[in-house]
C-alpha cells in the first residue's frame, strides 16, 4: 500500500484539517420538544393502544403480593413453680394470611422445666412430643392453619428449685419465657 500524504495514522479515511471552531465530537440529532415529552413505550409484547385525545399510556397494572405473616406468642402460664408442681402455658400462634399457611412450631422445656401431660392444639395442628439432647423435652405442632388464632396448650412441672425455661418456636420467630421452680 502506498503512504497517504495525509497526516492521520488511519489510512482508510482522509486527514481531518484541524479548524478551531471545529470539534471532532460528531454532533447528536437534535428531538424536537413533542418528542422529548413522550413516554418510552411500555416494555410489553402486546402494543400500547392510546385511548382517544390521550398524550400518555396508562401506567402499566401494579402487581401486588399478599401481605401477612405467621407468629407465635406464649399467651400465659407460671413465672414460677414449687418443685413437683405443674401449671398450664398457652402457646399462641397466628396466621394473617388469607389462605392456610404450613407451620412447624417447637414448644421446648429447658433447664428445671419439664413437660408433663397431654398436649392440646386447635387448628388441626397435630402435636408429638419428643426427647433430644440438652433439652427435657420438645412438643413439634405440624400442619396448614388457616387464617387466625389457635393455640397449643402443654402443661410444665418444676423438677427441682432452679431455672427453667418454655420457648415457643416458628421459623425464625422465637419467645421465651424463663420460670423460676422454688
Amino acid at each position: 500500500m502506498a503512504a497517504c500524504p495525509a497526516t492521520s495514522t488511519d489510512h482508510h479515511f482522509p486527514a481531518r484539517k484541524h479548524h478551531p471552531q471545529t470539534t471532532a465530537t460528531p454532533r447528536l440529532p437534535v428531538r424536537s420538544r413533542a418528542s422529548r415529552l413522550q413516554r418510552p413505550p411500555a416494555p410489553t409484547d402486546t402494543p400500547v393502544v392510546l385511548a382517544p385525545g390521550a398524550k400518555y399510556a396508562p401506567p402499566p397494572p401494579v402487581i401486588t403480593t399478599p401481605i401477612g405473616r405467621t407468629s407465635v406468642q406464649i399467651k400465659s402460664g407460671p413465672a414460677t413453680l414449687q418443685a413437683g408442681l405443674s401449671g398450664t402455658y398457652v402457646v399462641t400462634v397466628t396466621n394473617t394470611f388469607t389462605d392456610a399457611k404450613p407451620v412447624r412450631i417447637s414448644v421446648i422445656f429447658a433447664g428445671k422445666l419439664e413437660q408433663t401431660g397431654p398436649v392440646n392444639a386447635q387448628g388441626g395442628l397435630d402435636c408429638v412430643v419428643g426427647h433430644d439432647v440438652g433439652i427435657n423435652a420438645a412438643v413439634n405442632c405440624t400442619g396448614p392453619i388457616p387464617q387466625g388464632s389457635y393455640d397449643i396448650v402443654v402443661q410444665g412441672r418444676g423438677s427441682a428449685p432452679g431455672a427453667g425455661q418454655l420457648l415457643a418456636k416458628l421459623d425464625n420467630d422465637t419467645k421465651q419465657q424463663n420460670v423460676t421452680i422454688t
